[in-house]
Protein backbone atom coordinates (compact mmCIF):
# COMPACT_ATOMS: atom_id res chain seq x y z
CA UNK A 1 0.00 0.00 0.00
CA UNK A 2 1.03 3.36 -0.83
CA UNK A 3 2.33 5.41 2.03
CA UNK A 4 1.09 9.01 0.58
CA UNK A 5 -2.12 10.36 -0.43
CA UNK A 6 -2.24 14.05 -1.94
CA UNK A 7 -4.97 16.47 -2.23
CA UNK A 8 -6.49 19.40 -4.33
CA UNK A 9 -9.67 20.44 -3.48
CA UNK A 10 -11.91 23.63 -4.05
CA UNK A 11 -15.10 24.59 -3.23
CA UNK A 12 -16.74 22.43 -5.93
CA UNK A 13 -13.66 19.90 -7.13
CA UNK A 14 -11.61 17.21 -5.54
CA UNK A 15 -8.10 15.16 -7.07
CA UNK A 16 -6.61 12.85 -5.51
CA UNK A 17 -3.60 11.75 -6.14
CA UNK A 18 -0.26 9.12 -4.94
CA UNK A 19 3.21 8.88 -5.54
CA UNK A 20 4.02 5.83 -7.50
CA UNK A 21 7.20 4.71 -8.65
CA UNK A 22 8.23 4.70 -12.15
CA UNK A 23 7.43 1.70 -13.85
CA UNK A 24 10.85 2.03 -15.59
CA UNK A 25 13.40 3.45 -13.00
CA UNK A 26 16.67 3.20 -15.20
CA UNK A 27 14.84 5.73 -17.71
CA UNK A 28 12.38 7.38 -15.45
CA UNK A 29 12.69 9.88 -12.93
CA UNK A 30 10.74 8.67 -9.54
CA UNK A 31 8.32 9.15 -7.82
CA UNK A 32 5.45 10.02 -9.80
CA UNK A 33 2.48 11.90 -9.21
CA UNK A 34 -0.68 9.82 -10.57
CA UNK A 35 -4.29 10.91 -10.22
CA UNK A 36 -6.45 8.51 -8.44
CA UNK A 37 -9.90 10.12 -8.16
CA UNK A 38 -11.49 13.23 -9.51
CA UNK A 39 -14.56 14.26 -7.56
CA UNK A 40 -16.78 16.60 -9.02
CA UNK A 41 -20.10 18.36 -7.26
CA UNK A 42 -22.52 19.07 -9.87
CA UNK A 43 -24.06 21.72 -7.99
CA UNK A 44 -21.27 24.04 -6.88
CA UNK A 45 -20.48 23.77 -10.63
CA UNK A 46 -24.05 24.73 -11.43
CA UNK A 47 -25.03 28.35 -12.36
CA UNK A 48 -28.52 29.59 -10.03
CA UNK A 49 -30.85 28.79 -12.93
CA UNK A 50 -29.62 25.13 -12.84
CA UNK A 51 -29.98 24.69 -9.34
CA UNK A 52 -33.57 27.50 -8.65
CA UNK A 53 -36.66 27.42 -10.16
CA UNK A 54 -36.56 30.78 -9.84
CA UNK A 55 -33.09 32.48 -10.43
CA UNK A 56 -33.00 35.65 -8.22
CA UNK A 57 -34.90 36.79 -5.18
CA UNK A 58 -36.83 39.85 -5.28
CA UNK A 59 -39.82 42.48 -4.05
CA UNK A 60 -43.03 41.98 -3.57
CA UNK A 61 -46.41 43.74 -2.91
CA UNK A 62 -48.55 43.93 0.41
CA UNK A 63 -51.92 43.20 0.46
CA UNK A 64 -54.11 45.68 -0.75
CA UNK A 65 -52.24 47.64 -2.62
CA UNK A 66 -49.33 48.55 0.05
CA UNK A 67 -45.74 49.59 -0.22
CA UNK A 68 -43.14 46.92 -1.74
CA UNK A 69 -41.01 45.01 0.70
CA UNK A 70 -37.69 42.82 -0.17
CA UNK A 71 -37.15 39.50 0.62
CA UNK A 72 -34.57 37.14 0.60
CA UNK A 73 -34.76 33.02 1.13
CA UNK A 74 -30.90 33.23 1.66
CA UNK A 75 -29.74 30.82 -1.01
CA UNK A 76 -25.99 31.99 -1.11
CA UNK A 77 -26.20 30.99 2.67
CA UNK A 78 -27.21 28.14 1.61
CA UNK A 79 -24.39 27.41 -0.70
CA UNK A 80 -21.94 28.26 1.55
CA UNK A 81 -22.97 25.86 3.76
CA UNK A 82 -22.74 22.87 1.42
Amino acid sequence: MNGYCVVAANGGRARLFTLEPAQHPEVESSPNLVEQRDLVDPEREASGQELWANAKSGRNRAPGGGPAHGYDDHREQHRDES
